[in-house]
């Protein structure tokens, strides 16, 4: 019996000097006592005193204690934070609002561990957030950069690296990493050098300048890459004519791909007329595709006034022809179209910029969707398994010239009781329904694709004469 109390009183010794020992365990020239969370060393570090004060501050000093977790921290030592104070011409920091404040310790949180040799060149996630609709938010992105030494938004470096805690890991960093703009991406990430250097060149270069740096309006930004910009010549555009391709690739509001849709959206170019905003079609059945050309590279760059998608090119200008070709609803029109016995016709040199044509813009068009054309068909040959081939030349003409209207611009808000001018002949409208010359009734179901020479609205039905 005394023989198994000693080696209880030997074991128990035992557990204390090894416990004290791993106390006393020296990390990275820093000693630990008792638990090490990154809330208790930022508390117990000087260097770090002020991004301690915030984290008390937004509440998050309990987010970050604990025994557990997978944090990455970037802690702006105390010179770091007084130098951000005062490039932002505050006094201290409780000058800072408190969502601000919130938001700018969730900027340098990341939610899974990451040493320094993990990082790679690129954007990753933070834990801070923007509001994307008055209900959602997604998380605001971060550039990193290790060409030469990590950098962070081209601004802040690591100064003490891999300081491991109980719940993470921590980098001590030189600089505060502000909450990102427009702005400090296009100018930092060298991906965007070539299309910042297009905009330096702008005699209204201000005006692009203020809406990438502002936070009173929110923008989607479509970027090509740097050897895009390398390989094409806009010494042919007017600067008018390059602003407005420039805006082609700006639209109002966040739009991260999770609300990517087959659909048309806005840009901020305008009409021929300078008059209306352009449309821009996005197909994402089969991957993102913007006017049939497009491709996004790296999508969801997201900043607190907007987001950043890097594409291949320029989404062009769109002509009506861009939209009867990009859209997959109106397939069958575009065969119908081009077909070579309409070649005579120049549909679509006419509906594309071609100054060479005897007819006016702008035009309307009122384009039949692909059930539209089967539905027709079934109509028009009602005992055969009849394609576009079975119209003949002349009522084909006749059916298309139905669906166009030249020197006239008709948005939906100038829909009611009227007759169009088509150059088929004229059709009668009443809101959202036209009636063609045999009294037959199309509903008008997508409206105001507004193109450069033109508008286009998508209808389910054919007219016919």
């Amino acid at each position: 019996m005394n023989f198994i109390l000693k080696i209880k009183k030997i074991t128990s010794l035992s557990f204390i000097f090894l416990l004290l020992l791993s106390c006393s365990n020296d990390d990275g020239g820093r000693i630990i006592e008792g638990t090490n969370s990154i809330t208790n060393f930022l508390e117990k570090t000087p260097e770090y005193s002020l991004f301690y004060n915030l984290l008390v501050r937004t509440n998050m000093a309990n987010t970050l204690d604990g025994n557990a977790g997978t944090h990455t921290v970037f802690a702006p030592n105390n010179t770091a934070i007084e130098t951000y104070l005062e490039e932002n011409n505050l006094t201290s920091l409780a000058d800072l609002d408190n969502d601000t404040a919130l938001q700018l310790v969730n900027y340098h949180l990341l939610s899974s561990l990451v040493p320094k040799s993990n990082f790679v060149s690129g954007y990753t996630k933070t834990n801070a957030t923007t509001p994307i609709t008055d209900s959602t938010t997604t998380n605001l992105s971060m550039l990193i950069n290790t060409n030469e030494e990590v950098l962070f938004n081209g601004i802040s470096k690591i100064t003490e690296a891999d300081i491991d805690v109980d719940n993470g890991i921590l980098h001590g960093v030189d600089h505060v990493i502000p909450l990102p703009t427009l702005y400090t991406f296009v100018t930092a990430d060298k991906n965007f050098q070539e299309y910042y250097s297009v905009l330096q060149n702008l005699s209204n270069f201000t005006e692009f300048k203020d809406k990438l740096t502002q936070n009173t309006l929110n923008y989607t930004l479509f970027i090509p890459n740097n050897s895009f910009f390398q390989n094409t010549d806009f010494s042919h555009l007017s600067e008018a004519a390059l602003n407005n391709l420039l805006n082609n690739q700006w639209m109002e509001g966040k739009l991260t791909s999770n609300a990517f849709k087959t659909d048309y959206f806005s840009s901020l170019a305008y009409d021929a007329q300078e008059e209306h905003q352009l449309s821009i079609f996005m197909n994402n059945t089969l991957g993102t595709k913007l006017n049939a050309t497009t491709s996004i590279n790296t999508p969801n760059i997201v900043c607190t006034n907007g987001v950043i998608h890097l594409t291949d090119n320029f989404i062009p200008i769109a002509y009506l022809k861009t939209f009867i070709e990009a859209d997959n609803q109106l397939v069958n029109f575009h065969e119908a179209l081009s077909r070579e016995d309409q070649a005579t016709q120049n549909y679509l040199d006419f509906l594309n910029d071609n100054a060479n044509t005897t007819h006016t813009p702008p035009y309307t068009v009122f384009a039949p969707d692909n059930k539209a054309f089967e539905r027709v068909l079934l109509e028009l040959y009602p005992t055969e398994n009849a394609t576009l081939a079975h119209i003949t030349t002349q009522d084909l003409t006749d059916i298309l010239n139905l669906h166009i209207a030249e020197n006239l611009y008709l948005s939906a808000t100038d829909f009611q009781q009227q007759t169009i001018e088509m150059l088929g002949g004229n059709i009668t409208q009443d809101a959202n329904k036209l009636k063609d010359l045999q009294n037959r009734t199309s509903n008008i179901i997508k409206t105001n694709a507004r193109a450069y020479n033109g508008i286009l609205h998508r209808i389910d039905t054919v007219m016919l004469r």
